[in-house]
C-alpha cells in the first residue's frame, strides 16, 4: 500500500504545480496587467473561483472604471461594499464613480461613509485621519453648490486609491 501512495502522491504534485503558472498569471492579470479588459478577465476568473473575494471585485472595478464603463465599476465597488462592509477605500472609489456620473447625492453620501470609516479606523489605532476618503470629503461638498461640471472631470477613482 506504502508504494501505492508515492506515485500518487507525485502525480497530485505535479498536477498542482502544473496549475501553479497559471493562478499566478491570472492574478497578476487582475491586479498588475496594463489592458484594462485583460485585468477585467484575470478578476473576472478569480472571481469565479472565490465568489467572496473582495480583493478581485475591488480590482475589476477599478479595471472597468479605465476601460470607462463606469456602472460595472459602480456595481463591482458595491459588491466589495456587501463583502467586506468597512472598506473605506471601495466606499470611496465608488463615491468618485458616482459624482462622474453627476450623481452626486450618492457621491457626497459614499465619501462621506469612507472618511467616517477611516475616522473611526484612526480612533481605534489612536492615530488621526489622513487617508484620501478624508480629503475627498470637503472636495465634494465644496463642488456641488459651485459649478456641477468640476464633477465631469473629476475621475481620480479610477487609479483605485
Amino acid at each position: 500500500m506504502g508504494l501505492m501512495r508515492q506515485p500518487l502522491m507525485l502525480t497530485v504534485v505535479v498536477m498542482v504545480s502544473a496549475a501553479m503558472p497559471a493562478m499566478a498569471d491570472v492574478g497578476a492579470d487582475c491586479a498588475q496587467s496594463k489592458d484594462p479588459l485583460l485585468r477585467v478577465k484575470g478578476c473576472s476568473e478569480i472571481i469565479r473561483r472565490n465568489p467572496n473575494d473582495a480583493s478581485a471585485y475591488h480590482h475589476r472595478a477599478v479595471a472597468h472604471g479605465l476601460a470607462g464603463d463606469t456602472d460595472k465599476a459602480i456595481a463591482d465597488y458595491s459588491k466589495v461594499i456587501e463583502i467586506a462592509p468597512n472598506d473605506a477605500s471601495a466606499y470611496d472609489n465608488r463615491g468618485r464613480a458616482y459624482a462622474s456620473k453627476g450623481d452626486y447625492v450618492r457621491a457626497v453620501a459614499d465619501v462621506t461613509k469612507a472618511s467616517e470609516l477611516v475616522a473611526k479606523a484612526a480612533e481605534r489605532l489612536g492615530t488621526t485621519t489622513s487617508a484620501p476618503a478624508a480629503a475627498s470629503l470637503p472636495k465634494a461638498k465644496a463642488a456641488i453648490p459651485h459649478s456641477y461640471s468640476n464633477f465631469g472631470t473629476w475621475q481620480p477613482w479610477i487609479s483605485g486609491l
